[in-house]
C-alpha cells in the first residue's frame, strides 16, 4: 500500500517499477499568500495561532510536530492536520491522507487515506491526482483499474503536475491502461523532466543510455543524467559518473566520474560503489588499489549483488588490474546472471562469446572455480559439493549469503574521495532500479 502514499516512485530501467516501490514524503511548507507567513514564526507563535483556530497555523504546527526531532510526535501532528483539514485546508488534507496511508500517528487506514486524497484533489492539491491514479493502477484501497488510473494521471497532467505527467508518460511507454505509444510516452516524460521531475530525468537517462525503448542517444542520456544529479538524484550521479568514466555522451573524465560516484556512495548507492571499486582496480583517476577494490567487490558479491559479480568478471576478462583469466571471468559473470535472473542455465547464451572459445582444459577448470568463487564471497549453493552443481535445480532460494565479509573501507584504501561505507546494520543492496 506504500504506492498510495504519494506516488514518489522511481522509474526503473525496463526497468519496470516494482509494485510498492513508491515512497512518501509529506509536502514541505509552500509559499504563503495569507497575511501571516507562519513558516517564519517561532514555535510558540505558531502554537498560539493554531489554538486561535487559524488553519494555516494549524498546518504549520502539524509540520513542526512531524519534522522537528526534539518534539516529533506523529499523533499530535495528525491531530493538527485534521483540524486544519476540517476547515478546508488542502495541504493539510493531503498530508493527513499520507499519514493514514503510512500509519503515522494512527493505525493504517487505506480507505480513509483514499477519501482524503480525493478531497485534497477537490481542494486544489494537484499532486493528489497522481496518488489516486497509483492506487487504481496497483489496486490498493480500490479495485485495480489501470484505465481509471490513466484518467487520474491525465487530470493531474492537465493541471501541469510534473508527477502526473511523468506517470502518464510511463503508462504510454508500458501500455498499461492505454494503448502503448513509446513516442508519446517519451514526449510526456521529457515534459515532466523539463518541469523538474527527478524521476522523469533519471528515467530518461536510463532509457537513452541503455536503448531499451529502441532509441540509444548518449548525448541526451548525459544531459538528463546531469540534470537529475543537479537535483540530488543518486541515480543521476551514477549515470553521469558512468558516462564520464566510459566517455559516452561526453568526454572521458575520471575525476568527474569519481566525484559523481562518491556523492552517490555517501548515500549508500551500491552500484556507484561497484564502479568506484572497478576504477580503483584499474588505477583510473586514483592510485591503483587492488587489495582494497577486490575486498569491496567480494563483500558486495557476498551480499548477493549481481553488479559486483559482473565487475569482477569484467576485470578478469579484460585484465583490468587483475590477471586476465577468461574461465574465472566466466564463473564470476555466471554467478551474477544466476542472481540477476533467478535461474541457472549451465551455459547462458549471453556468455557464449566466452564459453565457445574454451578449450577442454579450460572447461575442466570451471567446477573448481565455482567452488573457489563461492567460498571467496561467502556463498553456499545447495548440492554444490566439490563444485558439481545441478544447474537445472538451482533456485534463488538456494543461495545463502553470509555476513562474514563486510565491504568496509580497508585501512590502506587509496580512494581520492571520502566515502561513507555501509554500516553492519543496514542492507546496502536494493533491487536494481533508479532511486
Amino acid at each position: 500500500m506504500r504506492n498510495l502514499i504519494t506516488g514518489l516512485g522511481i522509474l526503473a530501467l525496463s526497468l519496470a517499477v516494482p509494485a510498492g516501490a513508491y515512497a512518501a514524503e509529506a509536502p514541505k511548507p509552500a509559499a504563503k499568500t495569507a497575511s501571516v507567513d507562519w513558516a517564519k514564526k517561532s514555535f510558540d507563535e505558531i502554537q498560539q495561532g493554531a489554538f486561535k483556530g487559524d488553519a494555516d497555523a494549524q498546518y504549520q504546527l502539524g509540520l513542526s510536530y512531524m519534522y522537528e526531532s526534539p518534539i516529533q510526535d506523529y499523533f499530535t501532528a495528525l491531530r493538527w492536520f485534521q483540524s486544519a483539514a476540517d476547515q478546508g485546508h488542502g495541504l493539510a488534507t493531503y498530508t493527513a491522507a499520507i499519514m493514514y496511508a503510512l500509519g503515522q500517528g494512527t493505525p493504517v487506514d487505506f480507505g480513509r487515506a483514499m477519501a482524503l486524497y480525493k478531497l485534497a484533489a477537490e481542494r486544489g492539491v494537484v499532486r493528489a491526482y497522481s496518488d489516486i491514479g497509483i492506487a487504481y493502477r496497483e489496486g490498493e484501497a480500490v479495485t485495480k483499474d489501470p484505465v481509471e488510473a490513466v484518467k487520474w494521471f491525465r487530470k493531474g497532467a492537465d493541471l501541469k503536475d510534473p508527477q502526473s505527467i511523468m506517470l502518464l508518460g510511463r503508462s504510454y511507454i508500458d501500455g498499461i491502461g492505454v494503448e502503448k505509444d513509446i513516442a508519446k510516452g517519451l514526449v510526456l516524460m521529457e515534459a515532466a523532466a523539463t518541469l523538474g521531475d527527478i524521476r522523469a530525468q533519471q528515467s530518461l537517462a536510463a532509457y537513452y543510455y541503455f536503448g531499451n525503448l529502441g532509441i540509444t542517444d548518449y548525448t541526451k542520456a548525459f544531459q538528463w543524467a546531469e540534470k537529475a544529479a543537479e537535483n540530488g538524484s543518486v541515480w543521476g550521479h551514477f549515470y553521469a559518473g558512468m558516462m564520464h568514466e566510459l566517455g559516452r555522451g561526453t568526454t572521458i573524465d575520471y575525476i568527474a566520474a569519481l566525484q559523481h560516484y562518491a556523492i552517490a556512495v555517501k548515500q549508500k548507492h551500491a552500484q556507484s560503489l561497484v564502479r568506484m571499486a572497478g576504477m580503483a582496480c584499474r588505477g583510473q583517476g586514483l592510485k591503483q588499489d587492488i587489495p582494497g577494490c577486490t575486498k569491496i567487490l567480494s563483500g558486495l558479491a557476498g551480499q548477493g549483488m549481481p553488479d559486483a559479480f559482473f565487475m569482477m568478471g569484467e576485470l578478469y576478462e579484460t585484465g583490468g588490474g587483475l590477471p586476465k583469466d577468461l574461465p574465472r571471468a566466466y564463473v564470476w559473470k555466471h554467478f551474477g546472471i544466476i542472481l540477476r535472473d533467478g535461474k541457472a542455465d549451465e551455459w547462458p547464451k549471453e556468455l557464449n562469446y566466452l564459453s565457445d572459445g574454451f578449450t577442454l582444459a579450460e572447461r575442466a577448470r570451471l567446477p573448481g572455480l565455482r567452488t573457489e568463487v563461492a567460498k571467496a564471497v561467502g556463498i553456499r549453493i545447495e548440492g554444490a559439493a566439490d563444485g558439481k552443481v545441478s544447474w537445472n535445480e538451482v533456485r534463488p532460494s538456494d543461495f545463502h549469503f553470509s555476513n562474514l565479509r563486510q565491504p568496509v573501507a580497508p585501512l590502506d584504501a587509496s580512494f581520492s574521495q571520502p566515502v561513507i561505507w555501509k554500516s553492519e546494520n543496514e542492507p546496502l543492496h536494493t533491487p536494481y532500479q533508479p532511486g
